[in-house]
């Protein structure tokens, strides 16, 4: 390492790499980007002109929200978002956005946590948004902040109990004891937001998913 490398720069690098290494043996396309803008811009240059997506859906995800992705693909024409979240939609309009959404082109969401050696990890309420990661839509973007990345399943299983549950609680305004402790506490509340674990070990067909790495801490 250079006397001017910064040394922050040079650790997550390395480690990035190592990531991407293990997740691309894994059957998953990676790709690894300096921010959420960075990503944002790769989605409208590249993964849009290649897939060439008539219907764009996404799921619950303040990384996806925070990156702009959504603003970009809603001003490109020829292509229908799907967006649940839409001013005045009725309860059976959303379910049936959510449904339409499993059929899409291209999709869009995160991971709760991902590991080392290249396995997805994540708790979900309705299941909507790990439906559509393991089958449906012809593509799947996750973009992914470095901050989500775990050791083990079992670290990101912990991540995903004591950071992302609390987290995505206070986030949506959920009225459950998590927010109270800052930890999951296996509740039977009607507001929990956590009824669905899965753990994505391969991705089938190859390179359906495209995972984007932020070289930065994103989301929850």
């Amino acid at each position: 390492m250079s006397a001017a490398a910064d040394p922050k720069s040079v650790y997550w690098q390395v480690k990035l790499e190592k990531v991407k290494t293990a997740l691309e043996g894994n059957g998953f396309t990676v790709s690894i980007h300096t921010g959420l803008d960075d990503a944002a811009r790769h989605v409208t240059e590249t993964v849009v002109p290649r897939e060439k997506p008539r219907t764009v859906g996404f799921g619950g995800s303040q990384t996806v929200l925070d990156s702009g992705v959504l603003e970009r693909i809603r001003d490109l024409p020829g292509i229908e978002l799907l967006d649940a979240r839409a001013p005045g939609l009725s309860t059976t309009e959303i379910v049936e956005l959510r449904r339409r959404m499993l059929l899409s082109d291209l999709y869009f969401s995160s991971s709760n946590a991902l590991t080392m050696d290249g396995k997805l990890v994540n708790r979900d309420c309705f299941g909507n948004r790990v439906g559509a990661l393991h089958f449906g839509p012809r593509k799947v973007v996750l973009l992914i902040g470095r901050n989500k990345i775990c050791a083990s399943v079992e670290e990101a299983v912990t991540r995903v109990r004591t950071v992302a549950s609390p987290m995505n609680s206070l986030r949506l305004r959920r009225d459950t004891p998590c927010v109270k402790t800052g930890v999951c506490m296996d509740c039977k509340s009607p507001d929990r937001i956590c009824s669905v674990w899965t753990l994505t070990e391969k991705c089938f067909p190859r390179e359906r998913i495209h995972i984007q790495i932020i070289n930065a801490e994103a989301g929850f």
